[in-house]
């Protein structure tokens, strides 16, 4: 948490530390299904990617959403984060 008291998240993509509502999760349940958490409140193993088309783009190209999700990431799981993004961008 920062001295504000909000949580604060690391981007996989970029490495910046944004507010958690700020970001967008990626999550991976305990059967195993990886999908994008609009909620950020779903049970299994996320991270977090800021809601820039970069810094998707950067995760994508280091695959360190697979490696922080210990899994593979199928494809659709990248254009609906970059569905997502478009969302936070459109609404800010």
């Amino acid at each position: 948490m920062n001295k504000s008291g909000r949580p604060e998240r690391t981007c996989v993509g970029c490495g910046a530390r944004r507010a958690k509502g700020e970001m967008v999760r990626v999550c991976r349940d305990p059967d195993g299904n990886v999908f994008v958490d609009g909620t950020g409140r779903s049970p299994g193993r996320g991270c977090y990617v800021c809601p820039d088309a970069s810094c998707s783009e950067s995760a994508r190209r280091k695959r360190s959403i697979s490696r922080s999700l210990k899994g593979d990431v199928p494809e659709n799981v990248y254009k609906e984060l970059g569905r997502a993004e478009e969302l936070r961008s459109g609404a800010e």
